[in-house]
This record gives C-alpha cells, sequence and structure tokens, in this order.
C-alpha cells in the first residue's frame, strides 16, 4: 500500500502510525516509516505522519523517531489535540514539519481557537469525526450522524472551520469510513465543501477520484468568477460595485470568487 501511495493522484499521503496499528505492531510500523520516509519518491505530494497521542509512550517513540528523518516530513498530524501545549510540544520536537492538528472529542473543540493560535507551523485543523461521536455520545459506529437526524456535526465543523480561518489554516475534514459507497463519498465531500472545508481525508484510493472531483472548481464556477473579476476590473469608473448576471457585485464578490479560481489553478484536473 505505501509502495502504491507513490503513484496515487492524491494530494497527500499520510503514513498512519496511530489507529490503524494494532498496539503490538507499533513499533514495527514506526521503523517502517522511517524507512518509508528515507526512501521518499512521493514527487509533490505532501508526505505526513499521524503519530500517536501526545504524552504516550508510542507517541514520544514516534517522535524521538521522526526527529531523525525530519527533513523528509512535510507535516506531522498530531491526533485527539485537546490543548495548545500539546502542539508545542511536538513542534519543538519534530525539526520545521508542519503541524495538523486533530479535533476529535470535546476538549478538543472548546479549546479549537487555543489550538489554532498555538504555534505559525500549524498549517491545518482536521475534523476527527467518529472519535468526536464517542466523545460527546452521538449513537453512530461511524462517520454518519444517526438516521433521520439533524447535521449533528453543524457546530462542530463550523467552529474548527472559524478558528482554522482565523489563523490563515487550511480545514479539512474527516473520512467517510465506508469501502463500497460511491455515493455516500460523494455527498460527505460536496457537503464538506459547502462549509467551506479545503479538503477531505480518504480511506481507500478508490475514494480519491471522488472526492477530487467534487473539490475542483467546474468550468462554469471558473467562468462565473472570472466574468465578476473582468467585471470589477473593466469598470471605467471605478466605483466599485457593478452589475453582473442580474446581481450587484462589489470588492467582497472579488474575495470570494478569487478563492474559487486559487483553488482551479492548483488541482490538477484542468477546467
Amino acid at each position: 500500500m505505501v509502495a502504491k501511495s507513490r503513484e496515487l493522484d492524491a494530494d497527500q499521503v499520510m503514513l498512519d502510525l496511530e489507529d490503524s496499528v494494532a498496539a503490538a505492531d507499533k513499533d514495527e510500523a514506526r521503523r517502517n516509516a522511517v524507512a518509508e520516509l528515507e526512501r521518499g519518491g512521493w514527487a509533490e505530494r505532501i508526505v505526513s505522519v499521524r503519530i500517536n497521542g501526545v504524552g504516550t509512550a508510542a507517541g514520544e517513540l514516534d517522535l524521538s523517531a521522526l526527529a531523525r528523518v525530519a527533513g523528509s516530513i512535510d507535516t506531522v498530524v498530531v491526533p485527539k489535540v485537546e490543548t495548545a501545549e500539546q502542539v508545542r510540544s511536538v513542534a519543538s520536537a519534530v525539526g520545521g514539519a508542519g503541524l495538523e492538528a486533530l479535533i476529535e472529542t470535546a476538549r478538543g473543540l472548546a479549546s479549537v481557537e487555543e489550538i489554532a493560535a498555538s504555534t505559525d507551523r500549524l498549517v491545518a485543523l482536521v475534523f476527527g469525526p467518529i472519535d468526536m461521536a464517542a466523545s460527546l455520545g452521538v449513537p453512530t459506529l461511524d462517520d454518519r450522524p444517526p438516521a433521520d437526524s439533524a447535521d449533528v456535526w453543524h457546530y462542530a465543523r463550523m467552529r474548527i472551520l472559524v478558528a482554522a480561518r482565523s489563523v490563515g489554516a487550511f480545514a479539512i475534514d474527516g473520512p467517510v469510513v465506508a469501502l463500497d459507497d460511491d455515493a455516500r463519498v460523494r455527498s460527505a465531500a460536496a457537503l464538506a465543501r459547502t462549509y467551506g472545508y479545503d479538503g477531505k481525508w480518504v480511506v481507500h484510493p478508490s475514494q480519491i477520484a471522488i472526492v477530487n472531483e467534487v473539490f475542483t472548481p467546474t468550468e462554469a464556477e471558473v467562468k462565473a468568477a472570472q466574468a465578476i473579476v473582468d467585471a470589477l476590473d473593466a469598470d471605467p469608473h471605478g466605483r466599485g460595485a457593478v452589475g453582473v448576471d442580474g446581481a450587484m457585485i462589489d470588492e467582497a464578490s472579488r474575495r470570494a470568487t478569487e478563492r474559487i479560481l486559487a483553488r482551479a489553478r492548483t488541482t490538477r484536473r484542468s477546467v
């Protein structure tokens, strides 16, 4: 699987040392991760490692091992972050790598603003719905809210998004764990994009193309955004507000469209 990750059409590859690794296999997984990091070969993909919890024995061993190959890591993903100090402690232990904080407990959500501002090396906040469900007592066994319920994750997603944006960090949605439900992956990705999230984790290569498609602006979106920018630039009177397709647009519209255009420029799919 790690070898295949070097060929996937993904923006980021994460080597996991935490929840996907059994306790008895932690040492072997750590050694394997270090060997793969030394081997490299992921081209322009972001290379990340999710460590075990800060303050745990496994987490301390992870940090010690990663410190030796810090130059091969773009970001360290810190699980179940609950305090700003946890992020700072990882930052001090692992070279100049960026930090991604997983927000997946009630305490972490309650402290998310302080966590976001913990260090200028924090590049992303990531929402973890499964552990959040366990922490809050939401009756679900996976990333879905209970059947026939409202979006119970609305508050968590929006608070994480606001905290991330307040420090210029990315907001990333957690994965869909179902491996045979493309429609669910698509709808979950579409919801995350509607919220304003920058991307979504996947747990299987089959989900990558769907998430890439959803988060890539369509040709129609790009054309509409460019039309707004062009209209503002072309206004001979410099009024700051002009009409486009029956709507009044101004510099606030430009700021919104620039995010769409920037996303279109950074995606691999031509639009």
